[in-house]
Order: structure tokens, then C-alpha cells, then sequence
């Protein structure tokens, strides 16, 4: 707990130092054995895959391939723009994933902008963006208490999030 900007914040810290990787390894094998399950046993044929994140799209592109199936993917990730930094095999393993896709789905123009230029991937005809917002006709909040603000956040506490600059913009909305 820490009062930043005249306001109190509380942070929840996932601890690095509990070493999951065994954990991480049964899950992803169980995981593999119910999707060979559902291709093989179950015969599953969806009418389009749904993609979030080009990083996992491997195993979806491959089943787009082999099922002839369609494949859409909603982009967010920032590294596209430059944040975090990443490498070169993954900018083209993502041109490899868009330009095989039938539609992307990036959250902002800035995003858009980024996946073209960093990956080179042939999309500007099969693209829409949709800016990840709040529609604030279903979304209208109005607190007993005009007085009594609270704020929940749940986002990485990575310097893309910029938390300081959505508490200072809170403080200003307080205030007025």
C-alpha cells in the first residue's frame, strides 16, 4: 500500500522466485493431449479459429492449414510498436501468421501502424481496427457517494500500462 499523487494505491505482486516451470510444463502437456483429443477423437471443426496474440498462433495456423479453416486475429501486443523490444524471428513468425490470416484485428490505429511496418505483412486489405475502449452507454457508473471515487486496475506493471499517467489523470477527474 503506497499513496501516490494523493492517492492510495495497493499493488499485488506475483512472486518471480516460486518456480512454476513444472507446473507450466504438465499444464501445456494436458493441454496438448484435450486438443489432440478434440482433432482426432471428436472430430471438433470450428467455422473460424479465433486468434489473441500472434506469440500462440502457431498451433492455430497449423490447424487452419490442415482443416482448411478460417483465422482471425485480435492483436494487442505493444511489442509490435516497439514495447518490449523483441527479435527479428518473431516479427516474421507474426508476418508469417497475418499474412496466412483472413482478418486482423488490431486495438488501435498506433497498433496497426506497427504490425505493418515492423513485420511487413500484407494486410492493409484485411484489417479492421477496434479500439480496445469502454462502450460507457452499457458501462455508466455512478457512485453513491458523488464524493467517494475507487478505481480498480488490472494490468501487467509494465512501463507500456503507464500507471502514474492513469493516476495523475484520475486525480485530475477527482478533483473536478
Amino acid at each position: 500500500n503506497t499513496i501516490e499523487d494523493e492517492i492510495e494505491v495497493t499493488r499485488f505482486y506475483f512472486n518471480k522466485k516460486l518456480n512454476l516451470q513444472f507446473l507450466n510444463i504438465y499444464i501445456r502437456i494436458v493441454l496438448l493431449f484435450y486438443f489432440l483429443e478434440l482433432i482426432f477423437i471428436k472430430k471438433f471443426r470450428p467455422n473460424i479459429i479465433h486468434l489473441h496474440f500472434f506469440t500462440i498462433g502457431t498451433w492455430a495456423l497449423l490447424y487452419s492449414k490442415l482443416f482448411k479453416i478460417k483465422l482471425i486475429v485480435t492483436e494487442h501486443w505493444t511489442a509490435l510498436i516497439g514495447y518490449p523490444v523483441i527479435s527479428q524471428k518473431r516479427f516474421n513468425d507474426a508476418k508469417k501468421i497475418y499474412n496466412y490470416a483472413s482478418w486482423i484485428l488490431p486495438v488501435s490505429t498506433h497498433l496497426l501502424k506497427g504490425i505493418l511496418e515492423r513485420t511487413g505483412a500484407l494486410i492493409t486489405n484485411k484489417n479492421t481496427v477496434i479500439n480496445n475502449n469502454v462502450n460507457t452507454t452499457l458501462f455508466d457508473y455512478k457512485p453513491n457517494n458523488p464524493n467517494n471515487y475507487q478505481l480498480i486496475s488490472v494490468a501487467r506493471l509494465e512501463e507500456q500500462k503507464d500507471i502514474p499517467t492513469m493516476l495523475k489523470a484520475f486525480k485530475i477527474v477527482y478533483q473536478n
